[in-house]
């Protein structure tokens, strides 16, 4: 496509996004606040219905308290995307005070009480670390871009920014006015609704992407490493990686703040930790001067202590300084469940079997695949606890069947011959073999005791295909 091809971009953006989303701005209907069927009635709107009706037989209702319900009607009718404003408006007429002094007076002794039931609770939320709850005390660090602001601020940025809708609020509210973002949640009042089409479709549109930059001229760009934008910046020649996050990547224009180093090993935009990076010389240094950078800006980043801990383990082989890194890192807390296996990890890789087992443990409730399970038992069997790792991973197979990994099949199978269920760890050697060609399932097969009645065979050939 060609850049100049304006009507073409302006097409995409808008049968992209518009036919999902137009919706919200359209003004609402009279009927369209009525229920078509029971279940389709929002409980928000029951409950504060229910107050209101309870609040005016029982208080009296000020004029400042219609007002705002009068605004917030004004506004569901508005737009639809203004919808929930009603309900959050009518609030005063449903929550105010009695008329009595006594009904005041028990109110305070109940906040009173529970001020004191919560205060412990949020103490010992603090101090008891455990983030499977989803819940505490500070910001949500995987949530918002707080190490990329931290750097922003660092190096003192002043202009403009193409970010994602969702960071634009926490952004505007770390960096502003010196940095200027491109959208956030006041659109469409704020922002114009073509803008907010057109950031969308970019996410996933290399030409909307060269449309916006003609139109805008950013001077940065906030990449999610999940979205193609990420990796359409990754081989674009005019911006270069400068920052790089657990979540997000930062870019700056080629020739914009040149006193800035970017990133040199930075190739791929989705987040994996290896478990072996390259420790070759030339290699090396470039990792240890790109890690350096991310620290240097931003020594709470979470992206920079967990990759210093893997370089720390497998290039430098000093698991204490590994675990050190590691453990900073879940000091941010930070839910992701790559971080807290990576700790547990290096807590093997320094002596420390039983703290690995935990944390691998309390990582299962963040980690919404196998991993965790997988590693809980990997450590287990290194200690000698063979029951221990065939009851965590016996789960995993039959969750998976027949899409459980082939490593991890021929772990299973191990361990079944280790606790003397040969017949079974038969079964499963040979089901690795059917996939691939495995010198260890044959070893497995070939320890297989006659006394069983189990046939050793020597070799497992895979049916041929039909024609």
């Amino acid at each position: 496509r060609d850049v100049a091809d304006e009507p073409k971009v302006d097409g995409d953006v808008a049968l992209g996004d518009a036919t999902t989303h137009i919706a919200e701005m359209r003004p609402m209907a009279l009927h369209q606040l009525l229920p078509g069927r029971f279940n389709s009635i929002l409980f928000l709107d029951l409950l504060l219905a229910i107050g209101v009706v309870r609040g005016a037989l029982r208080r009296p209702i000020h004029v400042e308290h219609i007002a705002l319900a009068l605004l917030g009607m004004a506004l569901a009718f508005t737009a639809h995307r203004f919808r929930a404003a009603w309900g959050i408006l009518c609030i005063p007429i449903a929550a105010g005070s009695d008329r009595s002094d006594r009904a005041e007076s028990s109110w305070m002794k109940r906040a009173a009480v529970a001020a004191l039931v919560c205060v412990p609770l949020v103490n010992w939320n603090s101090e008891q670390r455990d983030p499977t709850r989803g819940f505490g005390l500070g910001l949500h660090t995987d949530g918002y871009p707080v190490d990329v602001a931290g750097y922003l601020e660092a190096i003192e940025a002043k202009g403009h920014l193409l970010n994602h809708y969702d960071d634009g609020g926490y952004l505007a509210f770390r960096l502003g006015p010196d940095v200027r973002i491109a959208i956030d949640g006041r659109t469409p009042g704020f922002f114009e609704e073509e803008l907010f089409f057109q950031i969308r479709e970019l996410q996933r549109n290399a030409h909307a992407r060269a449309r916006f930059e003609k139109t805008y001229a950013p001077d940065m760009i906030l990449a999610r490493r999940d979205q193609p934008l990420c990796e359409d910046l990754m081989g674009a020649d005019h911006w270069q990686p400068a920052y790089a996050g657990v979540d997000r990547i930062l870019f700056l224009r080629r020739g914009f703040r040149t006193d800035i180093d970017r990133l040199e090993t930075i190739e791929r935009c989705p987040f994996a930790l290896p478990r072996s990076p390259s420790c070759v010389p030339g290699r090396r240094e470039a990792t240890r001067r790109d890690l350096r950078r991310l620290l240097a800006h931003t020594p709470a980043g979470v992206y920079g202590q967990i990759a210093t801990s893997v370089f720390t383990a497998v290039c430098e082989r000093d698991p204490s300084s590994a675990t050190r890194w590691s453990a900073a890192a879940l000091a941010t807390g930070t839910g992701r469940h790559e971080v807290w296996l990576t700790h547990a990890r290096a807590l093997v890789a320094a002596g420390r079997p039983e703290d690995a087992i935990e944390v691998a443990r309390q990582a299962e409730g963040l980690d919404k695949t196998t991993s965790s399970r997988v590693l809980r038992a990997w450590i287990e069997r290194a200690t000698g606890r063979t029951s221990d790792a065939l009851d965590t991973l016996r789960p995993v197979v039959e969750e998976l069947g027949d899409r459980l990994p082939v490593a991890t099949r021929l772990e299973y199978a191990e361990l079944l011959a280790e606790d003397g269920q040969w017949r079974a760890a038969k079964l499963q050697a040979e089901r690795v073999l059917w996939v691939v060609s495995s010198t260890r399932a044959r070893t497995l097969l070939n320890r297989v005791p006659p006394a069983d009645g189990v046939a050793v065979p020597r070799r497992v050939d895979r049916p041929a295909r039909s024609k």
